[in-house]
């Protein structure tokens, strides 16, 4: 499996978009992914972490786990954020560190917030308009 198989398996209804992608993969089958885009937020490195997806015969066996912690171990970043594409998925990624900065304009989906930073508020604001801007590009 590749990767953009696993993330039409995972998110059918929209394109492939793939950038700064992490693998785990089972021999050449890519299992387990997420993907990285880095951007600037008020003056502040910050990455957006989406497209975590596990193939179903290879889940609860901790490679999104895995995947979160590198990505985060190797971001030199600010900050990381991501979108959960289902609610419940946030006590997944809060287990991590990530906290709830606030919801995208477009659905409400909350913005989880990774950082060891006191960022300004103005920061989170312009990190959901970003995001929505970036989904909004790629869908």
């Amino acid at each position: 499996m590749t990767c953009e198989k696993l993330w039409n398996l995972a998110f059918p209804y929209c394109k492939p978009c793939l950038h700064g992608t992490l693998t785990v993969k089972d021999g050449e089958k890519v299992v387990s992914m997420l993907n990285r885009m880095p951007m600037n937020v008020c003056g502040f490195d910050a990455v957006y972490i989406y497209g975590v997806s596990t193939h179903p015969d290879y889940r609860r066996r901790g490679f999104a786990s895995r995947l979160i912690r590198d990505a985060l171990a190797a971001s030199g970043y600010d900050l990381a954020a991501l979108v959960p594409e289902h609610p419940p998925m946030a006590a997944f990624y809060k287990r991590f560190g990530f906290v709830c900065a606030g919801c995208l304009p477009s659905d409400g989906r909350d913005v989880l917030v990774y950082s060891g930073k006191n960022l300004p508020e103005e920061v989170y604001d312009e990190l959901a308009r970003m995001i929505q801007e970036f989904e909004t590009e790629e869908s």
